[in-house]
């Protein structure tokens, strides 16, 4: 649930707060589960993940992810399982975010990036250009082009003056080769 308190935006589950009250706007996307927040001029991206189980579940945790666990009760009793939230937060840095068939993209100044709905980073906010085509990311960088997977994952590095995609193989040139 976002919710406003003096005149800042916040996120609620179950009543209690998750994310602070600090943000200017916050838009919920995809079922709610991803969220840009603005501050000021700046846009940021909050996730929420939630996993139903025993409270020793396990994740990754990082210094941009938050964890909550709300237990489920039955009757009197607390059974041993519930609810474990994780809420990652991508800081308002960027000066502006769309959230694309699934995917949030990204600009800050004259560099783009991509991060996925989960809020994990698929391409750096490093790159000129960045145009995803038949499952792959084409960036490129000053006058040089690479290839990333779905996942972001290097195909081609991004070092090269020309990259084209023929009868299922990547021909690439750098300089007069």
């Amino acid at each position: 649930l976002v919710d406003v308190k003096n005149g800042q935006y916040g996120i609620l589950f179950r009543s209690k707060l998750i994310v602070p009250y600090e943000y200017d706007t916050i838009i919920a996307q995809q079922d709610n589960r991803g969220f840009i927040t603005q501050q000021g001029d700046k846009y940021g991206i909050r996730t929420v993940f939630i996993h139903y189980g025993e409270n020793t579940a396990e994740m990754r945790q990082s210094s941009r992810q938050d964890q909550y666990f709300f237990e489920e009760k039955e009757g009197i009793r607390i059974k041993s399982k519930g609810i474990n939230l994780y809420v990652r937060d991508i800081p308002c840095e960027y000066d502006k975010i769309t959230f694309t068939d699934g995917k949030y993209w990204v600009s800050k100044g004259d560099v783009k990036g991509v991060f996925s709905s989960a809020g994990g980073t698929i391409i750096q906010c490093n790159y000129d250009d960045i145009q995803f085509t038949d499952g792959k990311y084409l960036v490129s960088k000053g006058d040089v082009k690479g290839v990333f997977s779905s996942a972001g994952g290097t195909i081609i590095q991004c070092n090269y003056d020309d990259i084209r995609f023929v009868d299922g193989k990547y021909w690439v040139s750098k300089g007069d080769l």
